[in-house]
């Protein structure tokens, strides 16, 4: 329309026809009348411009609307074309708005739009749509794994599980947030998860642990075998084994050993180390039950026992004949002396030690002498008491005094006797506690060994006598027994030791003396030098026998290897042999097997096959014999070291020989080699090296046959050898 229409209003129509206060009423009336009636004709031209104007607003819309329908039609088609391609069926043109639609319309719509964008998603990178998906929507591809892990939760039949899973929750939602989404979930379980996330990881599996359950302490265990294998508690034998297997299926043979202490006196005396040592002890029954199983010999006889003991023992037996004698106490005092008898044989041994403010367990201040060399000087006073110490000196001095106060037939021989029990029990309980100081020796030197020293343990073994596999009465008599002598090397090797044996055979009968021996030595020494280069420095250990503690020994050590020895140390009597007498029982039970599969070991070279058959390289042996060589014209020169009988420890340096009565007790006493001269013409003849192959007497018979066939065919006739 394009008719003008003026705007009215009731402001303008009102000021434009108003009129003075003075006008009649009538005329007043007249033009309101005229007023309304121009009103309404505006209103009625306003309508109708309205009117035309949504009219012609209404036919521009519909041609928008039908523009749009047939945009959308071709881009529907257009789609349906690209599905068709990518094997998904066509979307049909939905009729009415989504939202009032049902909820079966509105999921069949939402996966036909995932899987148009999944195709979209595949035709922009193939192979690759899930990690566009992902780049494009990860809040959406959260929420969903999310949705994923709290329906694994839920579904979870083991806490295990549920907290495997909920490890992950944790680490992307607080308790609150968590609580939110799982109701019911506990602040104990939250951090249970997380806890789970800090030790196996967020999502991971516990791995099972394998438990074995320990019916007692393996170092606890191991604490008291060191203890009842120990010098005070057993005795090695140098005869017979025993068959030891393992729970691996592997078969070792131990060397027969022999208990000086009853069961119930080891574990007493280990209880009381274990509360001096703060160590927790494994239960009696289980002590008593471990002895069982480490079965050891009993010897019923009294022969070869330790000397000292032998005469200590003998000497409370005297002892008890004359409290029986006594008129008064007399079951008393026999049962003090029982009780001096057994703390001797079991308790006193542990009690000394190096510092100690009991004066009879102090060894520095027990083994000092006058002499300023070999006197221990003690950071401490002595001050303290031994009950057991104490009690066995009054009850001796108590027993001197009843018997000499009572009135015996033979005054003079009972006296002596009592004195001389009394001096033999001293002297039992001195050698206890040499023996313990000497057994440092040992231990010191296996604790700060390094890798390029040795411990040599030397021993003469009792002699072998020949044997036969079928031996009649003639051949049973008059045997003269083959010498030999038995040489054990201990090496560091990392944390752990090696050890070598050396096995010295003679030939004939030769005599153990100080130049044999030594030469001996000397042989295994520079052995181990050739097979072990690294090794540049010798510790030797041996009893104390005459062909060891000899000066002749001492100098010709010196002279014959020189800077490679550093220290000769001695065990106290009857002690410290062990490593020689278990390797000889070894090779005893070795040679034993050899003659039961029917051969005969009678000589020196038998007896080396018997050894290399059954030991399989694990001894080196070597056949010898003790020649004088006349060619060398030397006089023999023999020079002594005073008292060396009491001497225990020798230290080689290179101006002098440094002597101890007791193992590190006082400063010793230097002895220049000048002051020391010997020699000898004694040597040792090779028949067998250590690597030489003893012939059998079947090898002898096939080796001559062999070479009575060469003789024949080359002389044509047969020659006798």
């Amino acid at each position: 329309m394009t008719d003008y229409v003026p705007e009215f209003s009731s402001r303008t129509t009102v000021d434009s026809y108003s009129q003075p206060d003075h006008v009649e009423a009538d005329e007043e009336h007249t033009c309101m009348s005229i007023t309304n009636r121009r009103k309404r004709k505006a209103e009625e031209c306003l309508d109708d411009l309205v009117l035309s104007q949504e009219t012609d607003q209404s036919l521009a819309g519909g041609s928008q609307v039908s523009e749009a329908s047939v945009c959308v039609i071709e881009k529907l088609d257009k789609l349906n074309e690209f599905l068709s391609l990518s094997g998904i069926s066509p979307v049909k043109k939905i009729q009415g708005p989504l939202e009032s639609a049902s909820a079966r319309t509105i999921q069949r719509y939402k996966l036909k739009a995932r899987q148009c964008l999944n195709s979209v998603f595949e035709t922009i990178c193939p192979g690759e749509a899930p990690f566009l998906e992902a780049e494009l929507y990860p809040e959406s591809l959260k929420d969903n794994t999310m949705k994923t892990l709290l329906e694994i939760y839920t579904k979870a039949d083991t806490w295990m599980f549920r907290r495997q899973v909920l490890s992950i929750l944790t680490e992307q939602l607080n308790y609150d947030g968590l609580r939110k989404m799982i109701p019911n979930i506990t602040q104990w379980r939250y951090y249970e998860a997380k806890r789970h996330t800090d030790k196996s990881g967020a999502g991971q599996p516990v791995q099972p642990s394998k438990q074995q359950r320990e019916k007692f302490d393996a170092r606890c265990l191991e604490h008291f075998i060191d203890f009842i294998t120990s010098n005070q508690i057993i005795k090695d034998l140098p005869f017979g084994d025993k068959t030891l297997r393992l729970s691996t299926g592997e078969i070792r043979n131990i060397p027969n050993v022999v208990r000086s202490i009853a069961p119930v006196s080891i574990i007493k005396q280990y209880n009381q180390l274990c509360e001096e040592d703060q160590v927790k002890p494994l239960g009696t029954s289980t002590l008593y039950k471990l002895l069982d199983e480490c079965a050891a010999s009993v010897r019923k006889s009294m022969e070869g026992l330790d000397n000292y003991i032998t005469e200590g023992g003998r000497a409370f037996v005297e002892l008890e004949k004359l409290v029986v004698l006594l008129p008064e106490d007399t079951q008393a005092l026999k049962a003090r002396l029982q009780e001096a008898k057994q703390y001797l044989k079991t308790d006193m041994k542990i009690h000394v030690r190096q510092t100690s403010t009991v004066a009879d367990h102090c060894a520095p201040y027990a083994l000092s002498t006058s002499d300023p060399c070999f006197r221990g000087v003690c950071d401490h006073e002595h001050d303290s008491r031994c009950d057991s110490c104490s009690d066995m000196a009054d009850l001796f001095d108590m027993l001197l005094t009843k018997v000499i106060a009572n009135t015996w037939e033979n005054r003079d021989s009972v006296l002596y006797t009592v004195e001389k029990a009394l001096e033999d029990i001293k002297e039992w309980k001195k050698h206890l506690v040499r023996a313990r100081n000497q057994e440092e020796a040992r231990r010191n030197l296996t604790d700060k060994m390094k890798e390029n020293e040795a411990l040599i343990t030397f021993d003469w073994a009792m002699k072998f006598l020949p044997r036969k596999y079928r031996e009649g009465q003639v051949d049973w008599y008059a045997k003269r027994g083959l010498n030999w002598h038995i040489s054990v090397s201990l090496m560091k090797k990392g944390v752990t030791f090696d050890s070598i044996t050396h096995v010295h055979i003679f030939e004939n009968p030769t005599s153990q003396d100080a130049d044999v021996t030594s030469q001996i030595m000397v042989d295994v020494v520079t052995d181990l030098v050739k097979v072990l280069p690294t090794l540049n420095k010798f510790h030797l250990f041996s009893d104390n026998a005459g062909c060891y503690k000899s000066s002749t020994t001492l100098t010709q050590l010196h002279s014959g290897l020189g800077n490679l020895l550093d220290t000769y140390n001695f065990s106290e009597a009857q002690n410290g042999k062990g490593p020689c007498d278990r390797k000889a029982s070894h090779i005893k039970s070795s040679i034993k097997r050899y003659v039961n599969e029917g051969n005969d070991v009678i000589t020196a070279q038998q007896m080396k096959q018997a050894i290399d058959q059954n030991q399989q390289g694990k001894y080196k042996v070597k056949v010898v014999n003790a020649v004088t060589n006349l060619d060398s014209g030397a006089n023999i020169v023999k020079s002594n070291i005073p008292e060396i009988t009491s001497l225990h420890n020798f230290k080689f340096t290179e101006d002098a020989l440094v002597v101890w009565k007791a193992y590190n007790i006082g400063e010793g006493k230097r002895i220049l080699w000048t002051q020391l001269k010997s020699n000898s013409n004694k040597e040792l003849s090779v028949v067998l090296d250590w690597r030489d192959v003893a012939l059998t007497r079947f090898q002898e018979g096939m080796l001559y046959l062999e070479l009575s066939k060469r003789v024949i065919d080359t002389n044509g006739t047969q020659s006798n050898f």
